[in-house]
């Protein structure tokens, strides 16, 4: 390979030049301990030790990039709820049982980490999640919701305790939970509920001519650590 040296254009060869600007190689592999550089249009794989000054990288990646931290947490997220029309009472309650909690939809799934819910059980995919529940019951005294593991026959984990009067139209009991776990396949999962007082006309539905929104009964945030 010939070689030509400039006092303007410095040390020009086939496919390379070196001068006062640096190292420009159109093409060929560069062998370094250390690069400085403008990593615009730079392809390929880097040797081991060989760093880019952040400020540096500009443009957009496609592929090629795997994760080593510093992504966040969570890779997806999913909303479940109880739903129902305007005006609409939810289920009754039943005293001293375990009662399945209804779910009627998946509000937001965007990285379909739920693969399903029917019949008011909802499944995950693989993986490990944070899971966080609020659901409102009606003069139920005193009331114990639960995350139960429907494909393994287990509960997950209980509420906090929740107390509301069992009379007056505006007894109601906010129950809450939180439980991190790791499923190693698709599990299905349902939600239930004990109370020591049953209530057999439900939560009333809103009447406010003036509110025509939907009533909220239940909502279940699932997120999914990456």
């Amino acid at each position: 390979m010939s070689l030509t040296l400039s006092g303007t254009n410095g040390v020009v060869g086939a496919g390379f030049t070196i001068d006062p600007s640096g190292i420009n190689v159109a093409v060929g592999v560069v062998t370094a301990t250390s690069i400085n550089a403008n990593a615009s249009g730079l392809t390929g794989e880097l040797p081991a030790g060989i760093d880019i000054p952040a400020a540096q990288i500009v443009g957009v990646c496609t592929s090629g990039l795997s994760k080593t931290g510093g992504f966040g947490l969570y890779s997806g997220y999913a909303i479940i709820e109880d739903q129902k029309a305007h005006g609409t009472n939810p289920q009754t309650t039943s005293a001293n049982a375990w009662n399945t909690k209804e779910l009627t939809r998946i509000y937001a799934n965007p990285q379909s980490i739920v693969s399903s819910l029917s019949s008011n059980q909802f499944t995950l995919i693989a993986g490990t999640y944070l899971i966080k529940w609020h659901i409102v019951l009606h003069r139920v005294d005193i009331v114990t919701t639960r995350l139960y593991d429907v494909t393994n026959s287990a509960v997950k984990k209980v509420s906090m305790f929740s107390f509301s009067q069992d009379n007056g139209n505006y007894a109601a009991a906010h129950s809450e939970g939180v439980c991190r776990l790791t499923i190693t396949e698709s599990t299905t999962y349902k939600y239930e509920y004990n109370s020591s007082v049953g209530n057999a006309s439900g939560i009333p539905g809103n009447t406010n001519a003036t509110n025509t929104e939907e009533e909220i009964y239940a909502t279940v945030e699932i997120y999914k650590e990456a």
